[in-house]
């Protein structure tokens, strides 16, 4: 019934702006240039806690009926493309099916939303440890030139490569590459030490201390060449500084929007809890 009145008053809308352009002198042919921004109407919509970011099932279009209903995803933290392709389109699936089963008055169950995200975090961990790049967000280093004149920027990451790397995996020539994120927990000099002492491979491990005596900074992240993990994946001495933690909540960010629209808060500023803590058949700390 009301895609039918939905659809009556477009129609009538759009007579009535015919009906004025014509009033106004405008020609026969033209009449209809004249026209309302398409609307939809949301058999279900879900509203997330963060500004601008929401879910919602379009079952019809000005009144007319959509055979599929189709799903509207707004917001960056939605629908980044940083995410691997293949955990967005799970997630997608994901609320589409429990949009139609809102707007089909049908119950949800999360159990099977929280045994999802257990499972992709599960995987994301051990994809980090096995040294792949599988679930890391991608990026790229430009030449020098193209970052500001003070600060190099992704370019660093260049620097710190061929100061750290290069004996063991090869000098690389200037950027453009592309390049992978991998989340890292050297905030400070003592983490840093610490993780100093670990590394295996001396000639990473003396690149890394001489780098350190030239660049007193911290670290949330390095950004790999893309070279390096194509064809040695992420050298286990990286492995051993990585915030696995960080990189499972990155990867399925969606999701823990979502749970809050169930009731159920997880995300803090330190990612202290994931999902995987209390669900799945073992935590991302066992995994790690």
């Amino acid at each position: 019934v009301s895609d039918l009145v939905i659809y009556l008053s477009v129609q009538h809308l759009s007579h009535l702006m015919a009906n004025m352009s014509s009033n106004m002198g405008v020609s026969k042919e033209r009449i209809f240039l004249y026209a309302m921004k398409n609307e939809f109407k949301f058999g279900s919509f879900m509203l997330t806690t963060k500004a601008k970011h929401y879910l919602a099932l379009i079952t019809s279009q000005e009144g007319n009926l959509k055979s599929d209903p189709e799903l509207e995803v707004k917001g960056v933290s939605l629908r980044t493309s940083n995410i691997p392709a293949a955990v967005m389109k799970k997630f997608k699936r994901r609320v589409k099916k429990m949009c139609k089963q809102v707007a089909a008055g049908q119950e949800i169950d999360i159990h099977e939303i929280l045994d999802e995200v257990a499972f992709l975090e599960n995987q994301v961990a051990e994809s980090i440890i096995q040294g792949k790049p599988d679930y890391l967000k991608s990026t790229n280093i430009k030449e020098r030139s193209a970052y500001d004149e003070n600060r190099e920027s992704n370019y660093h990451y260049h620097r710190l490569y061929n100061s750290t790397m290069s004996g063991r995996y090869g000098w690389l020539e200037e950027p453009p590459y592309e390049a992978y994120k991998l989340p890292v927990r050297l905030r400070n000099k003592t983490l840093i030490n610490e993780w100093i002492e670990t590394i295996e491979d001396e000639i990473i491990k003396n690149g890394f201390k001489e780098w350190f005596k030239e660049n007193k900074r911290d670290y949330k992240q390095f950004i790999l060449p893309d070279y390096l993990v194509s064809n040695y994946g992420i050298p286990k001495d990286l492995v051993k500084a990585a915030d696995i933690r960080k990189a499972c909540f990155a990867t399925v960010e969606p999701y823990y929007h979502v749970l809050e629209c169930l009731g159920i808060y997880m995300i803090d500023e330190n990612r202290t809890l994931l999902v995987s803590d209390y669900y799945g058949d073992k935590t991302v700390s066992e995994v790690a």
